[in-house]
C-alpha cells in the first residue's frame, strides 16, 4: 500500500480572533447536522487503512473533506462567509457520491443530510438580516437616548452629577437616570392621579 494522498488544495488560513460572529448560525446548523443519526460516515476523515481506495485508485477522491474538519476550520475562523462553508459541505456529499455511487445506501444518507442542510442553510441569511436589523434599531435607540439624555442632563443637575460619577457603566446607568427623571416629572405633573 502506497502513501496516502491528501488534498492539494491549500489549507484554509485561520482568521485572527477566531470565527466571525456572523457565522455562529452556520456553526449551530453544523452542530445540529453532526447530531443526526446518519452523520457517522461523514463526521470524520475516511480512514485510509480501512478504505485505501478512497485516496488511491480509479475511484479516489481528489479533494477529501468531512464535516468534523469543516467544523474545526469554522471554529478556527478559516471561513470568510457562509457560502464558503456551504461549498465545503457540498463537497462532502459530492465526494460520497463519487466514491460510493449514486444508488448506494450511503449516498442516500448523504442525500438526506444534504436536504436538511440546504433547507436550514436557506434560512440563515434571513436570520443574519434580522440580527443586523435589530442591531441597527438598538444603535438608533441608543443614539436617540443619548440625545434625550443630553436634554435631561441639562434639566437635572443631580442626574448629571450621578452620571458623571459613573461614566463607565454606559447606557445601563443612563437608562436608570432616564427612569428617575421621568418618574419625577410624572409625579409633579397635574395629570398625576395620586
Amino acid at each position: 500500500m502506497g502513501a496516502v494522498h491528501r488534498s492539494k488544495r491549500p489549507k484554509l488560513a485561520a482568521r485572527p480572533g477566531g470565527m466571525s460572529p456572523k457565522l455562529k448560525p452556520v456553526l449551530k446548523l453544523l452542530n445540529e447536522l453532526l447530531r443526526h443519526q446518519y452523520v457517522g460516515p461523514f463526521a470524520a476523515p475516511v480512514d485510509p487503512r480501512i478504505y485505501p481506495s478512497y485516496y488511491e485508485g480509479p475511484r479516489a477522491v481528489a479533494d477529501p473533506i468531512d464535516l468534523g474538519s469543516i467544523k474545526k476550520n469554522l471554529e478556527a475562523g478559516a471561513y470568510a462567509n457562509a457560502d464558503a462553508v456551504k461549498t465545503d459541505v457540498d463537497r462532502v456529499w459530492a465526494n460520497c457520491r463519487q466514491y460510493n455511487g449514486e444508488e448506494s445506501e450511503i449516498a442516500r444518507m448523504a442525500e438526506t443530510l444534504e436536504g436538511l442542510f440546504d433547507e436550514k442553510m436557506a434560512t440563515i441569511p434571513q436570520e443574519l438580516e434580522a440580527e443586523e436589523h435589530e442591531a441597527k434599531k438598538l444603535q438608533q435607540a441608543l443614539e436617540v437616548g443619548d440625545l434625550e439624555q443630553e436634554g435631561l442632563r441639562q434639566e437635572s443637575g443631580a442626574a448629571r452629577t450621578r452620571f458623571q460619577e459613573n461614566p463607565r457603566f454606559g447606557w445601563v446607568d443612563r437608562r436608570e437616570v432616564l427612569q428617575n427623571i421621568n418618574f419625577s416629572k410624572f409625579f409633579n405633573s397635574p395629570l398625576n392621579p395620586f
